[in-house]
């Protein structure tokens, strides 16, 4: 699984301010987030999935986001210390729920 950083300068910039007056050093920026292959096997016989993203948000909470590609962009993910990214596949039209099946994961920011 791959996480790219996707930088906006005002997010940067209202966050320093931030910190600098509260004494916060939290950072944030939006993430995209790309599943990985599946194994050949899994592809031949149960087809293309669906997958649940799950990360931990700049507030300490868990998020997650089910998507039918490969790719989600929009996570936004705590800066400054290592964050946990999951991606659990499944399959709706095969009624094989997230969780059932190997999960794929990622440790931000060293993935």
């Amino acid at each position: 699984m791959k996480i790219f950083k996707k930088s906006f300068a005002a997010v940067i910039m209202a966050n320093i301010i931030f910190a600098m007056g509260c004494g916060m050093p939290i950072f944030t920026d939006t993430f995209r987030i790309e599943t990985p292959p599946l194994p050949e096997v899994w592809q031949q016989i149960l087809g293309t999935p669906s997958w649940r993203i799950e990360w931990i948000a700049e507030d300490g909470s868990t998020l997650s986001a089910d998507i039918d590609g490969n790719s989600f962009e929009g996570a936004k993910i705590l800066q400054g210390a290592a964050t946990p990214v999951t991606a659990l596949p499944y399959w709706k039209n095969k009624n094989i729920p997230a969780g059932i099946m190997k999960s794929a994961g990622a440790i931000f920011p060293n993935d």
